[in-house]
């Protein structure tokens, strides 16, 4: 990739390799291949048809090194089909990177919240390094990240910080009628939750012998 030898950017290294290959390519990192998109039109159309796109097997592993018990991992998730999310994505994703993340989403300042502040830091940066050692076996990746204290006390952190926010939105969801991008979640997730306890019910009383 460049990265390594060269001390060139990953956003450089990408914009290099469209530059010669196009919108569409795929390069190889140790065992495993990428394909690359970089046309807004393609991806909207990809991850508007989640039922069909699948998350690749590659990023569910590194995901789980860095957190095993996302929401994003969660296999057969019933808010997973697009058909049950009613926001528009691409709207949010920018109100969402011009808030810095956590003014506008989350009500929470960042650079006032020093603490949270140094954690997302933190995170990021692992992300980063996991990235370029994604070619290494997933056991040595669990490892490393597990033996690192400083990832372990910042993944409290935003544990922390994250139940808080839940929180938070859950109590003020009937005050107001506009939604943040963490409300609008909140607000699913409860939904979800409330129509698979009718279908277990409604399974359970299926299931009952007839007499």
């Amino acid at each position: 990739m460049g990265i390594l030898h060269k001390g060139t950017s990953l956003a450089n290294v990408y914009r290099s390799l469209k530059e010669k290959y196009g919108d569409v390519y795929r390069f190889w990192l140790g065992l495993n291949p990428f394909i690359v998109i970089s046309n807004a039109d393609y991806a909207q159309y990809i991850f508007s048809r989640r039922d069909v796109y699948d998350q690749s097997h590659f990023f569910k592993d590194w995901l789980d090194s860095l957190m095993p018990n996302g929401l994003i991992l969660t296999q057969e998730l019933r808010s997973d089909s697009v058909r049950k999310l009613h926001f528009d994505m691409y709207n949010q994703y920018q109100r969402l990177m011009q808030g810095i993340i956590g003014l506008i989403a989350f009500d929470y300042d960042l650079q006032r919240e020093e603490r949270l502040n140094k954690a997302l830091g933190v995170f990021l940066a692992m992300m980063n390094k996991l990235l370029l050692m994604s070619s290494l076996p997933k056991i040595f990746l669990h490892t490393y990240v597990k033996l690192n204290t400083e990832f372990q006390k910042a993944m409290k952190t935003i544990q922390i910080y994250t139940e808080a926010i839940v929180l938070k939105e859950q109590q003020i969801q009937g005050e107001s009628k506009g939604k943040s991008l963490i409300s609008s979640l909140v607000s699913s997730l409860q939904e979800n939750e409330v129509e698979e306890q009718k279908e277990n019910e409604t399974e359970q009383q299926g299931k009952q012998p007839v007499t």
